[in-house]
Parts: structure tokens; C-alpha cells; sequence
């Protein structure tokens, strides 16, 4: 016997004993699937529905009954992930149809379907350690699995609890089907049942399957009667990237062609201006917000300042009023429309204008020996008198701009935001400047859809104000500490809404701002 027939034997069967030792310890889990020559891949699919590698039609009928009436309704499904976009999703409705419909509810789902299929088009969701033989037949191999819930978007976390099924007839999937192990709410019908079922070719493409049908029921409760809906969806045509792709002409100038005149179709504008480059971003599968937003903030503020000189007319008058408790205590009630929009897909820019109300403490001593009654401040203050005042109200007009830069790996993501900030208080035409910095790290909970933020904010506020009271011209050198700690979360509340709320804690700043943004 050779040298390599030797070492190949000898490899063959440690492979053998190291298997058999794995397997009986529990420490090596065979995958049905593969065994059975099929790529778990495609097990994706079940939540998915549709795979980045085909351009299809459905030819899709539905069948609701609910309060006592039974509505039938049939339309098109054109899924196009070849787009110079991304993917792109329309609904053609029969005209006949077309006022049974809401359109902008149409194209708020087909932007949410569009926005998990980026999000799922990267991501296995299934439990490869799940697989289970429920039955086995000469004709017929059945397989159940379950979902990982971690991977599952909160937008559809009623996945999380389903069951999936997989059909295998001579090595080749018939059907996979997954339905719910509980009920759940969704879109006010408190659903009892639902089953998703998804058929394929016999024939192989790219390595894996063409979808040949999609079911979907659903039965429960809505509005306290009885509710089942049935859609049963035949794919019509398809095409991969190497042949000439199902594409439709994006944005604007989307036409409906002119055999199909007699749809309406509903879709969404992708292919906008901004974000600069979006298009390649969404291309490599990244879930990008929508360009433009508007929000509002409340804020609320406390400021320590600690007076480091003091100038009336031009006098310097520091060695004459000060103290060690020479400061001015500010708490602020800030309201503020901030509007932006992406300039690039890590590149937020945006200008903010609000105002603000401000009750002042003040606390400052004249120094006895440096008492001068020729200085028109101190009119009404006797040598070594503490002057303050509390409560002195004021209001601010706020105006500035900034930009954000963000990023994020898996989960796990971070940005920088950088803002320039003036106040101007008309009273005592005095303007305040500031300069604020916030590095954020955060981690995205995707069971909750919620995102943890720690970071930290840096204020560099000027360091003196200049006021005018009547004749006198004051100029006051301030200090305060320049960082503060910041702990928050974030909230997106479909695919437009979102709120934050945000807390930094430190030595001369407190602050605690929520955010309610909408994007479009």
C-alpha cells in the first residue's frame, strides 16, 4: 500500500472517530438540511419572501371576510432588486379596485416591506441548531426549525415565536411553511392563526430555488367580529441578473406602461438626489433613514458659570467686584425646531432656530478695599455688600447649525455630532456662543427596538458676555466646566417617527433633552 493511501485512510478514519466522538458528546450537531444537499439559506425566505437574486411578478388574489362581508380583490407584486437603487416594490391595482384602497397606507407598507427586506437580505434567521426530523417516508422528509429572535426586526417581532416546516422530496424542497406558536396584534386584528407558505420549482437556479407561490392566512379578531384574510400569490415571470432584469424606470418619472393602463400602481420614491451616493449604499444592502427630517426638541438646563473678570465702560473693575462665589446660575427651558436632511449616507447636516427662557441667579461681592463710587454699578452697593439676584428672568432667541457623523457595525453603532450655537437676549443686547460636541456609542436592541446611548457632551461656552444696561456697557469673563457624562435611549416608531431622550449629568451642567423626529 503507498505512502497516500496510507495517510488518506488514516485521515478518513480519524474524520470517522472524531464525529462519532463529537456526536455522542453532543458537540457536533449534523445539519439536516445540508445532509439532505440543500443550502439552509434558504430558510431565510420564510420571513424574507423575496431573494436578492431574482426580479419576479405575482399575480396575487386576496380574499378578506370581516363584519359580514367578503371582499375579493386582485393585483400585481413587482419585486425588482436590480434597480440602479436598490430594490424597488409596486402594487398594481386593478382600477376597479382602486377605491377600496388607501394609497398612502399602500405605499407606507411597501416602504416598511422594502426596508426589512435590506435589513433581512444580510441576515440568517433561522436556528441552524433547531433542525428536527418530524417525519420521515420514502416519498416525503419533513424538517421543523425555529427563528432566532435576536434576528428578527422589531417592525415584525410576532416572527420571533413562529414555527417553520420544511418539505423535502428526493433532496429537493417543496414548500416551506411557517406558522405562529401564539397569537399576536397586528394592524388591530388580534390574530389566532397564521400560516405563510411558500412553494418552488423543481428546477434549480444559481444554486438554489425559484419561488413559485406564496400563502398567506390569517384568521382573529377585529374590531370585536371575526376576521380572516387568504392571499394566494403565483409568480408569473422572473429573471436573473444575467438576462435582461425586470427594471422599472425609478422616482419621478415612473410611467405605468401603457398595456397596463388599466392598473393604478402605488410604489415608492427611492432614487432621490440625497443622500449623495445612497444608491450604491442601499445596493449593499444598508437600511438608510429618509433623507429629510424635522424635529422637535425640549430641553431642559442647568448652568453653572463661574465670573472670572468684570468690566463696566471699558474699567476693568476685577480687583473691585468678584469674590470665591462670584457665579451666575442659569436655568434654561429650551424649545427648538432643528430641520435636516442627509448629505451623504454617514453625513448628516441641519440648522436649528428656537428660544429659550432663562431664570438667572447672580451672586457677586464687592471687594471693600476696592470700593469705587465713580463706577456707575455701584450706585446702590456699599464696600463689601454681595450683590445678587435671583430669579431675574430673560429670553433668548436661538439660532445655529451642525452636522452628524455616523456609523455602525452589526448592533453596535456610534456618531459624532458637532453643533455652533448663538443666543441672543434682546433686554440686555447680549449674545452668548457655543460650540457643542456629543460622541455617542450605542447598541441597537433589536427584541425591543430600542437603542441604549452613552456617551459624553462637551460645551465650550464664550468666555465672556457683552451686555448694554441703558448707558453702562458690562463685560463679564466666565468659567465652567466644559464636559458632562450622557446616558439615553432612542426610539423609531415605524418607519418615520422616532423620539430620544437623553441625560448629561456633571460638575457645572445638568441637562435632559427629548427629541420627537419625523423623516421623509
Amino acid at each position: 500500500m503507498s505512502k497516500n493511501k496510507v495517510l488518506s485512510y488514516l485521515s478518513g478514519l480519524l474524520y470517522f472517530i472524531s464525529y462519532q466522538i463529537f456526536a455522542q458528546n453532543g458537540l457536533y450537531k449534523p445539519n439536516l438540511l445540508i445532509q439532505e444537499g440543500i443550502d439552509p439559506q434558504i430558510l431565510n425566505l420564510a420571513v424574507a419572501t423575496f431573494s436578492p437574486e431574482v426580479a419576479l411578478t405575482l399575480d396575487t388574489t386576496q380574499v378578506i371576510e370581516s363584519n359580514n362581508k367578503k371582499t375579493k380583490l386582485n393585483y400585481k407584486l413587482l419585486y425588482d432588486p436590480f434597480t440602479n437603487y436598490g430594490i424597488d416594490l409596486r402594487l398594481q391595482v386593478p382600477k376597479q379596485y382602486e377605491h377600496l384602497l388607501a394609497g398612502k397606507d399602500i405605499s407606507n407598507t411597501l416602504d416598511e416591506i422594502m426596508a426589512l427586506q435590506i435589513k433581512l437580505g444580510n441576515t440568517s434567521v433561522y436556528d441552524p441548531d433547531s433542525f428536527k426530523i418530524v417525519s420521515k417516508t420514502e416519498q416525503q422528509t419533513v424538517i421543523s426549525f425555529t427563528l432566532l429572535k435576536d434576528e428578527i426586526p422589531y417592525e415584525i417581532k410576532q416572527y420571533r415565536s413562529f414555527k417553520g416546516y420544511v418539505y423535502i422530496t428526493s433532496h429537493r424542497i417543496n414548500k416551506i411553511v411557517i406558522s405562529n406558536q401564539e397569537s399576536f396584534e397586528d394592524q388591530g386584528i388580534d390574530v389566532t392563526i397564521f400560516e405563510k407558505e411558500l412553494t418552488f420549482n423543481s428546477v434549480p437556479f444559481n444554486g438554489g430555488y425559484l419561488l413559485q407561490g406564496i400563502k398567506i392566512e390569517k384568521q382573529g379578531i377585529k374590531n370585536g367580529e371575526k376576521y380572516h384574510s387568504l392571499i394566494n400569490a403565483v409568480v408569473s415571470s422572473y429573471q436573473n441578473h444575467k438576462l435582461d432584469p425586470v427594471s422599472f424606470s425609478g422616482g419621478i418619472q415612473k410611467k405605468t406602461p401603457f398595456s397596463e393602463s388599466d392598473y393604478k400602481t402605488y410604489y415608492v420614491e427611492l432614487d432621490r438626489i440625497f443622500p449623495l451616493f445612497g444608491q450604491e449604499a442601499r445596493k449593499q444592502g444598508y437600511d438608510l433613514p429618509k433623507p429629510f427630517g424635522i424635529s422637535m426638541i425640549s430641553m431642559l438646563q442647568e448652568t453653572t458659570m463661574h465670573m472670572t473678570s468684570f468690566a463696566v465702560n471699558g474699567k476693568d473693575v476685577g480687583n473691585l467686584v468678584g469674590g470665591d462665589d462670584a457665579k451666575v446660575v442659569n436655568s434654561s427651558a429650551v424649545m427648538l425646531v432643528r430641520a435636516d436632511m442627509w448629505l451623504l449616507p454617514f453625513l448628516n447636516v441641519g440648522l436649528i432656530v428656537g428660544k429659550t427662557q432663562t431664570l438667572s441667579d447672580i451672586t457677586l461681592q464687592v471687594l471693600p478695599n476696592g470700593f469705587n463710587p465713580s463706577i456707575p454699578i455701584f450706585d446702590d452697593i456699599g464696600p463689601g455688600d454681595y450683590f445678587t439676584v435671583n430669579d431675574a428672568k430673560s429670553s433668548s432667541v436661538v439660532y445655529g447649525g451642525g452636522a452628524t457623523i455616523a456609523g455602525g457595525v452589526g448592533n453596535y453603532f456610534g456618531t459624532v455630532d458637532l453643533q455652533y450655537v448663538t443666543a441672543y437676549t434682546k433686554k440686555a443686547d447680549a449674545e452668548l456662543k457655543m460650540s457643542i460636541i456629543t460622541p455617542i456609542v450605542g447598541y441597537h436592541f433589536k427584541e425591543i427596538g430600542l437603542r441604549a446611548l452613552l456617551g459624553a457632551q462637551y460645551q465650550d461656552t464664550a468666555n465672556r458676555i457683552v451686555a448694554n444696561f441703558v448707558k453702562n456697557q458690562v463685560v463679564v469673563g466666565l468659567r465652567s466646566k466644559k464636559w458632562t457624562g450622557l446616558v439615553g435611549v432612542e426610539k423609531s416608531f415605524a418607519r418615520h417617527w422616532s423620539s430620544s431622550l437623553m441625560f448629561s449629568y456633571g460638575e457645572d451642567r445638568n441637562n435632559l433633552n427629548l427629541v420627537v423626529g419625523y423623516r421623509f
